[in-house]
């Protein structure tokens, strides 16, 4: 065997000696490192009706969408508030163009209050625009997070709230607010 065969005969030998301490050591990778191991979270959202519009779209076929806060505690101490927004065309085939809104943003807010109060205070907040997302097609789904480390505290009860904005094209009004019902309270 030549010297540079040797070489690569050890080298192989090296890396199959290590994928077997790594399978037999439960998850050393190659490189030394730990494989990663997935962080158990607790996820509640709003799953009412209350949260469902129909948008009249002048010249336009309308759409219908949802939303949909979210509230999720990770083992960690990390929380996240998601708000999820979906639509679609109200009637087949969607007519006019696809500019719908002039404007479309999602405010998601990551609350909290004591246990047993019902005064809630924002611990984070994010405005999210979405209006090209909305206009690229009748019906999609996108969403808007906030997420803060380390902040969890079971003396508080924990929310995902929001509201969207929106200013639909052509329809002479300018903009609304959508104040959305917030997630199922999380401890």
């Amino acid at each position: 065997m030549t010297r540079i065969g040797s070489i690569v005969n050890k080298r192989v030998k090296g890396m199959a000696a290590a994928a077997a301490v790594a399978v037999v050591c439960g998850g050393i990778a190659l490189a030394g490192s730990p494989v990663a191991i997935a962080e158990q979270s607790t996820t509640k959202c709003y799953n009412g009706t209350g949260n469902t519009k129909k948008f009249d779209l002048p010249g336009k076929t309308d759409i219908h969408m949802n939303a949909d806060p979210c509230i999720t505690r990770y083992s960690s101490g990390r929380m996240t508030a998601t708000i999820r927004i979906g639509w679609s065309e109200a009637s087949l085939p969607a007519v006019g163009s696809g500019h719908k809104f002039d404007d479309f943003k999602i405010n998601v807010r990551l609350e909290r209050r004591p246990n047993g109060s019902s005064s809630d205070s924002t611990v984070a907040s994010k405005t999210c625009t979405v209006t090209s997302t909305v206009n690229a097609s009748w019906s999609g789904d996108t969403s808007c997070s906030v997420t803060v480390s380390g902040v969890y505290n079971s003396g508080y009860d924990w929310s995902s709230d929001g509201w969207l904005r929106y200013d639909i094209d052509n329809d002479g009004k300018g903009g609304s607010d959508w104040s959305l019902t917030g997630s199922p309270l999380i401890r």
